[in-house]
């Protein structure tokens, strides 16, 4: 009986869907096969008498319904687990693939055998559609096997690497949850997804199988955002199983390798917290005590002017170091507080003194308790910090002390913080109260 499928012969790219594609659907359904229905795979490749080479793919225990001609049709869909198929239509695909490249495919399924061919449509109006002649009266078996005509040792040998479930040496890896991380140096590059290859990546330096991720119509990648992410991922579960594989992993990190990419600010707490603190001592170790992690030289140049030393590196290691060393920004607000050197009464000048004192003066004249007890004069680290105010203690820069009027609007704003923090508006309104208690007071002592 001949069924024909409304596929068109030049569905799918031919570029992309190639015998190599053409084989990887029915690898991939006897796969699942084995995986759904407990029918154990088997691949073989023989040479006929004719020399001819002939790809089998066997899964004792399974029979194919008639439905499964339906494109679109699956028992896939619904599965969250290690099966590869969903879309229904992977028999189909493969099989146009490989006729379109000029094999022959023969599915021996129970007692019948199906013949895939294209063929000029008798319901289309002639158009070249795949077609399925199934034929019957051999003697029942419950096996599928599929039969690939033309694909030569060569071929079949560089092809199933594209399939770790096939590899018969031992592959040294980490499995986990999301993947597996594969160290193997042979499989450098290559990121497999559920056991089959769907990309081969220079840039990275380990191998990785995938156990999910959102496959474009070819059956690749769909975008970088994802295998970053997923990368990331495995990386962190298998540092969990392995912490000895972190040395790599931050050798990764500091080569701004691809495979490193995924980790953030948004995600770095993946990584074990004793791993965040080991790279940490590292960082501190290689680069000095005062050495903090920032991504450009701009910061790394306003840290030094604060006697810091910003170290330039990859998004993904400052993301790593942020937990056990902090951001820049933290750095930044903490060492322009910092004091350099406190000034004793002998070390000012006259002038300065007097600057201070009359400054005093006029906060006591208003009903304020100000005094030298809870004044400093200081040099901070920022030369743009005028004065801080802490838990009822003010420090003022000497550099404010050479003018009068400065030294004044210095005092009164950092003694205002006793009423509120920068911007906040019971710290306003006590600058405005001051300021004007100030100025009222001195126009009664010197009234006009």
């Amino acid at each position: 009986m001949k069924y024909e499928l409304t596929v068109d012969a030049e569905y799918l790219d031919p570029r992309r869907w190639d015998a190599a594609a053409g084989i990887r659907e029915f690898l991939q359904n006897g796969r699942d096969a084995a995986i759904e229905q407990n029918a154990p795979l088997e691949v073989t490749h023989v040479v006929r008498d004719d020399g001819v080479g002939v790809l089998r793919i066997e899964n004792e225990g399974a029979v194919l319904t008639k439905d499964v001609l339906l494109l679109g049709r699956s028992t896939k869909r619904d599965r969250q687990d290690e099966l590869a198929g969903f879309h229904g239509e992977g028999l189909k695909v493969g099989a146009l693939a490989l006729l379109r490249a000029g094999h022959e495919v023969k599915i021996r399924n129970g007692g019948e055998v199906w013949t895939p061919s294209i063929q000029a449509s008798e319901k289309f109006d002639g158009r070249p559609v795949l077609v399925f002649d199934v034929t019957s009266g051999r003697a029942e078996r419950n096996r599928v096997r599929v039969e690939i005509s033309g694909v030569s040792q060569d071929d079949w040998k560089a092809l199933r690497e594209h399939f770790l479930f096939l590899y018969k040496r031992e592959i040294e890896l980490v499995k986990t949850e999301h993947g597996s991380l594969i160290l193997s140096p042979k499989f450098k590059g290559r990121v497999y997804v559920k056991g089959i290859l769907v990309q081969t990546i220079p840039a990275l330096e380990y191998g990785y199988d995938l156990s999910d991720a959102e496959l474009d119509r070819d059956r690749r990648m769909l975008d970088s955002y994802d295998l970053n992410n997923r990368t990331h991922r495995i990386w962190a579960a298998a540092l969990q199983l392995k912490p000895a594989l972190f040395a790599q992993y931050y050798t990764l990190l500091e080569s701004r390798s691809r495979d490193a990419e995924g980790l953030t600010n948004w995600n770095a707490y993946l990584i074990p917290t004793d791993l965040q603190e080991q790279a940490g001592a590292r960082f501190k170790t290689e680069n000095g005590e005062n050495a903090i992690p920032v991504e450009n030289l701009a910061t790394s140049k306003d840290l030094e002017h604060l006697g810091a030393r910003g170290i330039v590196c990859s998004p993904g290691l400052s993301a790593l170091l942020r937990a056990s060393i902090g951001t820049p920004e933290d750095f930044q607000a903490k060492l322009a507080t910092e004091t350099t050197k406190i000034y004793s009464w002998s070390d000012l000048s006259t002038a300065e003194k007097a600057n201070l004192e009359r400054a005093i003066s006029l906060l006591n004249n208003v009903g304020e308790k100000v005094s030298l007890d809870v004044v400093s004069v200081v040099d901070f680290r920022s030369s743009g910090l005028k004065g801080l105010y802490s838990a009822g203690s003010i420090k003022i820069s000497k550099s404010e002390l050479s003018n009068r009027g400065e030294t004044l609007g210095t005092l009164v704003h950092e003694f205002a913080h006793k009423y509120g923090v920068d911007g906040d508006k019971s710290h306003v309104a006590a600058i405005e109260r001051l300021w004007s208690a100030i100025v009222e007071n001195l126009e009664n002592s010197f009234p006009l």
